[in-house]
């Protein structure tokens, strides 16, 4: 993997004050106490087992908004799996506990009792960053993102071109969610004295952008707390390596005991390890782990959990090219659509309990095949034998080629009612990237002049491949950029150009969104007919 590591001139003072807080990467057999907390050998909180560099986003395992590269941690040296790699004492993390700890805040406070532990350290860290360079955190507060892309920062425009009901009201939720939030704790930002703009509805947003997107979890808080340095670490899913941690095999229980020899005593065993990390009460500190091997230079990254895309984007503000843990929630038929009696009690039971979906690959959940084969079953085989149905079992081959037949057509109905087509998304992704890519905004702004002119131009920067597409999908495409600007929000912004680079990256997230909803029931689509080509021709053979 490439990388681009960082000089010690751009993140020196931040290593410098993350090592005088008790931050550090080093093992614990070359700790020394020093002081309230432990600091390594070294001035610096990291250089051991890891260090801040920059990946580029070709290499990267997210869709990456606005930012070319993004900052991350990479291996100093080859890493074990199941290796302590960080410590973040509990003293060095913001959260509602430190909140409090601020006498004046806390009076505050405590007048407001209603308030949520989000809300309070989101106000906690607006409240920090008013203090500028005399807060406690401010080496770590000045590395904080400046942008994000959360689902709270949408538009209505770019909600709506998400193009998918349940999506569309999670955004628009989480924009008025947020607004909710901001009002009832303007009136505490105001008692505190701060100044106007940490009272805006934009600082507001921001505040809230990075607790959700970069808080961990802790035991003694719901919202969690932000943690320096160790937020360095990007997202990668949980996977098959997670599934096949401990196996059967007496080698990995010797490895398991090998290494829980090792690091015993300190309230995390092997298993609760190799979930990446966690606070540890004996320690009094954040630990993280290695979740693998990791060989030199290699990006060390952390699970924060499992999250399709959606929930990425609306918690943390970026997408996955490929994510394992997408789904198409799908309602299974009724059986009156195949002409048979309503399905009995205990299998009503089962439709009203169980949230049926399509995989990321396509194919439909258990519960889904096994809803589908019943209710496409005569009530006499339903009776006879839909016990094999809720094993996961064919009924006939007559059931699985109508239940195969009808999810077919059921996906190709709901990709009709999107009002754009795959190709017009990808053709417009890739003239949004290259408008976001190209060096300064300036030539975004031109490129929208032209086409406000009617002159439907492309320019030098737009990837010469779109005119392999037909005139029909470019045409169309054009016609939504034309829309763009017709919304009253870009028309404001139309001077700032880095106005309408964000608004680009927006509208760009909620297309490959859509494009990713799209992909899941066009591979359901070719799952299915590939099953129907089988059934046929077993049929046939009879």
């Amino acid at each position: 993997m490439s990388i681009e590591s960082s000089s010690d001139d751009q993140y020196g003072e931040l290593l410098a004050w993350g090592a005088s807080m008790g931050i550090t990467d080093a093992p614990l057999s070359e700790q020394k106490t020093h002081g309230a907390g432990q600091i390594g050998l070294s001035s610096l909180c990291l250089g051991h087992c890891l260090c801040i560099a920059s990946f580029p986003a070709a290499g990267g395992c997210v869709w990456f908004l606005f930012f070319p590269f993004r900052r991350g941690l990479a291996a100093m040296r080859d890493l074990s799996e199941g290796e302590l790699i960080l410590r973040v004492p509990g003293q060095a993390l913001m959260s509602s506990k430190t909140a409090r700890q601020d006498p004046r805040l806390k009076k505050i406070l405590d007048s407001f009792p209603a308030l949520s532990s989000s809300q309070i350290l989101t106000i906690h860290l607006l409240s920090e960053i008013a203090k500028g360079s005399t807060s406690q955190w401010y080496a770590y507060l000045v590395h904080l993102p400046r942008v994000h892309h959360t689902l709270s920062y949408f538009c209505s425009f770019e909600a709506e071109e998400l193009q998918e009901d349940d999506a569309i009201c999670t955004a628009k939720s989480a924009a008025q969610k947020a607004y909710a939030d901001w009002e009832a704790a303007r009136p505490v930002i105001l008692k505190m004295g701060l100044s106007h703009r940490f009272a805006t509805l934009k600082a507001w947003l921001w505040a809230a952008a990075t607790v959700s997107s970069r808080s961990l979890h802790v035991p003694w808080d719901e919202a969690g707390a932000l943690c320096p340095i160790g937020d360095f670490f990007n997202y990668a899913p949980p996977g098959q390596h997670e599934a096949n941690v401990v196996s059967d095999s007496p080698h990995s229980s010797e490895k398991e005991q090998q290494l829980d020899d090792e690091q015993s005593g300190f309230g995390l065993s092997m298993r609760e390890r190799l979930r990446d990390g966690g606070y540890d009460t004996n320690l009094g500190a954040y630990c993280f782990y290695a979740r693998q091997q990791y060989k030199k230079g290699q990006q060390v990254l952390l699970c924060y959990g499992q999250y399709n895309d959606l929930e990425l984007l609306e918690y943390y503000g970026f997408l996955l090219p490929h994510n394992p843990n997408n789904m198409v929630y799908l309602l299974p038929p009724d059986p009156l659509e195949f002409g048979h009696s309503n399905l009995g009690a205990s299998s009503q039971h089962l439709a009203c309990r169980t949230r049926f979906h399509l995989m990321a690959n396509g194919n439909p959940s258990f519960s889904l095949l096994a809803a589908m084969r019943l209710s496409a079953a005569s009530p006499a085989l339903r009776k006879s034998h839909g016990y094999h149905a809720l094993s996961g079992q064919q009924l006939s081959i007559e059931v699985d080629n109508d239940v195969y037949r009808w999810l077919s057509e059921k996906c190709q109905k709901l990709l009709a009612k999107f009002p754009t087509i795959s190709q017009e998304d990808i053709v417009l992704v890739k003239i949004l990237s290259a408008c976001c890519d190209s060096n300064g905004s300036q030539t975004v702004s031109a490129f929208l002049n032209e086409l406000s002119k009617g002159r439907k131009p492309f320019p030098d920067f737009i990837d010469k491949d779109l005119l392999t597409y037909s005139p029909t999908v470019l045409e169309n495409v054009i016609k939504q950029l034309l829309q763009m600007m017709k919304v009253e929000g870009f028309k404001k912004g139309f001077s700032d150009h880095t106005k309408i680079a964000y608004a680009f990256e927006r509208w760009k997230a909620a297309i490959q969104w859509r494009l990713s909803h799209k992909a899941v029931l066009e591979r359901c689509i070719q799952y299915s007919n590939r099953k129907l080509l089988l059934l046929n021709k077993e049929l046939l053979d009879r």
